[in-house]
């Protein structure tokens, strides 16, 4: 049994989830094909958790279940109209923790310090950040997929490390998505992927503290 390809596949799959809703990928959402792929991979890497189903009354078949996560994930992620809660890292924390630039403890700017962390991982990873995210390496679909293809080849303090570190912000994320009323599909999404990278946390943690 190989718990880390299990777990790879989960925070892949969960990377697809925060981006930009895709046809083919929304229908499979709402068919149960990926919730019977995430329930089975995370039995197996021992993690006790269900992903939501699509929520009652969000669509009535594939085509408007596609038109209804994307007209949600832009509205309350990607604006323009306020309220909206870009999935950025930088744009959650302090831009710069050294506090050696005028912007230091400034929240709400894009490419702070978590930023700046992603490119040096990517460029160490010798991994291309997609153009699409050019202004935003820290993303959460990134972040999730920068995870995902760290297995083994990473120790667990390294792991544990990345998942302290780069995910800690998402609480607030999920408060800020649950208060918007227009927001059906992601906030159950929200928390099931929080509950995961907990119970991920939790196994890296006991891997390291048996090294």
């Amino acid at each position: 049994m190989n718990v880390d390809s299990d777990v790879s596949e989960i925070f892949h799959t969960l990377s697809e989830i925060f981006k930009p809703p895709e046809e083919s990928f929304a229908g499979q959402l709402f068919s149960s094909r990926v919730k019977i792929a995430l329930d089975g991979w995370a039995r197996k890497a021992g993690f006790d958790l269900d992903c939501p189903a699509v929520p009652e009354g969000a669509a009535v078949d594939e085509s408007s279940f596609f038109s209804a996560m994307s007209r949600e994930y832009f509205s309350i992620f990607e604006g323009p109209m306020s309220p909206f809660t870009p999935l950025i890292e930088s744009v959650h924390k302090p831009w710069d923790k050294s506090g050696q630039s005028s912007l230091g403890p400034q929240t709400g700017y894009f490419f702070g310090d978590p930023a700046i962390d992603m490119m040096s991982r990517f460029t160490q990873a010798r991994m291309e950040i997609p153009g699409d995210y050019s202004h935003a390496p820290d993303h959460l679909c990134l972040l999730l997929e920068y995870y995902a293809m760290m297995g083994g080849d990473f120790s667990a303090g390294a792991r544990q490390e990345f998942l302290a570190g780069h995910f800690d912000w998402l609480g607030q994320v999920w408060e800020e998505v649950t208060s918007n009323p227009s927001a059906l599909i992601y906030p159950p999404m929200l928390k099931y992927a929080m509950g995961i990278i907990a119970a991920e946390t939790a196994r890296v943690s006991g891997l390291a503290g048996g090294l």
